[in-house]
């Protein structure tokens, strides 16, 4: 999830692809698909699959950098609604749906990391940068199980 144009906000497409070049050739099934900024566009990629790991730039009230593996139940619950969302519906909006639905996946991580800053124009900012090798380390390790 994410969009790269609005710096720490890209996180997640970041981690997402640099964790599925690593899980190439490691004998399990990687499906990336990337939602990009529209949450809703999980919806249906939900109902289709069984497993999902879910990379976010995630507003958590944390120190900008801090990774939390919740399990959707608490994503929902530790995840705050994103203000620049003029649609309205954030990651944690979906994952209610989802449930609400009965097409969320059995099982489910989201891997969330609290941003720094997500302006218009920005790139992501040094404290991401210099943690991404662990966020990918973390996301492996979750799609590994």
């Amino acid at each position: 999830m994410g969009n790269p144009l609005r710096g720490d906000d890209g996180i997640g497409l970041a981690v997402a692809r640099e964790a599925a070049r690593r899980l190439q050739g490691q004998g399990v099934p990687v499906v990336h698909f990337e939602a990009g900024g529209d949450p809703l566009a999980l919806l249906a990629e939900l109902e289709r699959i069984e497993r999902a790991v879910i990379v976010d730039a995630a507003e958590m009230g944390e120190p900008a950098g801090t990774v939390r593996v919740l399990p959707p139940e608490r994503a929902i619950a530790a995840i705050r609604r994103d203000p620049l969302l003029a649609h309205g519906f954030g990651l944690g909006e979906v994952l209610r749906l989802a449930a609400a639905a009965g097409i969320l996946p059995r099982e489910v991580s989201i891997v969330g990391i609290q941003p720094a800053r997500t302006e218009l124009g920005e790139q992501l900012s040094p404290v991401l940068r210099q943690q991404l090798p662990e966020y990918v380390d973390i996301t492996c390790e979750e799609v590994l199980g």
